[in-house]
């Protein structure tokens, strides 16, 4: 998905690690709306924009002063009548990822990753396997998720902030710099051949100084969320994965206040959270670019949360999304109609962190 959001205070730590966020409104069974240019253009406040590189710049902070090892609800466990069933991570943004079943009124923790560094951005495979951005390494954990990584992607001198797998297996990382030299944002995006946990390429560009969110379209193509070095929102585009050579930056004819996370959904179209207005947040849905844009938004589904979405993930049968939200008492993981959003369906707070990603199992992608 592509869109420009304006991360909460968390995602702006996460640039380190990279997040966005927003508030939203509307009700449960609103339809999908299309907003005028100008109206989007305008929402985009300079209060938001401000509080969303506020996040940034704590989040390397952050990273970087407060220790490793940080206290645990308790210790990595998975509840074996679980499995198999559909689930939903969340990453607290300090040491934890918490496990639930999709849609659970109950909203009982069914597992629990624990005695994590900064864990962000979360994604899947078809497997089952868990892929966990956040610090210098990307571990994988695969089912029940409580012993050691089956593997690691080594990233060193860098913090990873969102990962994400293509259709034959390649694995993309969006990275920030963690030397305390890069206290505008240096970042790049790292590429991983299948079953190696060494990079294959790398790219970077200023305009995409702090990457934060990536997907992966069918045909192999990354599509990036990032903060450039002057502090602006921007979407660009990867091609060639191990020989990947450039971001390509990508425009839209809307005007979108925000960015934040990214995917791709079960049609292939490009979703991006973003900021609608002062009171709501919105996906946007856009089809594959063309001349360097995506143009105009094919819907845009308005979410009502007096939270700060950042991160988000479609479920397998796209007819939900899952949102990690910020609020002043620590995370949210919500869920909503899709493509109707509306108010949240279901709501779990999740530790007392900054809610940094979200993913599910199975994964709509690949």
């Amino acid at each position: 998905m592509r869109i420009s959001i304006v991360v909460s205070p968390l995602f702006m730590t996460t640039v380190a690690l990279t997040m966005l966020s927003a508030c939203s409104g509307g009700n449960s069974q609103m339809a999908p709306t299309l907003l005028a240019p100008e109206s989007r253009a305008a929402a985009g406040s300079a209060q938001a924009e401000v509080s969303q590189n506020d996040v940034i710049n704590n989040l390397r902070n952050r990273r970087r002063t407060i220790a490793s090892g940080q206290a645990v609800m308790r210790p990595s466990f998975f509840n074996a009548n679980a499995k198999g069933k559909h689930l939903v991570f969340g990453a607290d943004g300090v040491s934890n990822v918490y496990i639930y079943l999709q849609n659970d009124k109950n909203q009982k923790m069914v597992g629990q990753i624990s005695g994590l560094t900064y864990p962000a951005g979360l994604a899947s495979d078809t497997g089952g396997d868990l892929y966990v951005a956040g610090n210098d390494t990307v571990p994988v954990y695969a089912p029940p998720y409580t012993g050691a990584p089956k593997s690691t992607l080594n990233d060193p001198g860098y913090y990873s902030q969102a990962v994400a797998l293509s259709p034959t297996g390649v694995v993309a990382v969006t990275n920030f710099c963690n030397a305390p030299s890069c206290s505008t944002g240096t970042g790049n995006v790292v590429f991983y051949a299948q079953n190696s946990t060494t990079p294959c390429a790398t790219v970077a560009d200023p305009n995409f100084a702090t990457p934060l969110y990536d997907a992966f379209d069918e045909k192999g193509n990354l599509y990036i969320t990032a903060i450039s070095a002057d502090g602006g929102h921007t979407i660009g585009e990867i091609k060639g994965n191990c020989k990947a050579k450039k971001i390509a930056l990508l425009a839209t004819s809307n005007g979108i206040g925000a960015i934040g996370g990214i995917e791709v959904d079960k049609a292939d179209r490009i979703a991006i959270l973003g900021k609608g207005g002062s009171n709501y947040d919105v996906l946007d849905v856009y089809k594959a670019p063309k001349n360097g844009s995506l143009g105009n938004p094919l819907s845009v589904t308005e979410i009502v949360t007096p939270a700060l979405p950042i991160d988000f993930a479609f479920s397998a049968s796209g007819a939900d999304v899952y949102t990690a939200e910020e609020e002043s008492t620590g995370g949210l993981l919500n869920s909503y109609d899709f493509p109707a959003g509306g108010s949240a369906e279901n709501s779990i707070t999740i530790g007392t962190g900054t809610p940094l990603g979200v993913a599910v199992t199975p994964p709509v992608f690949p």
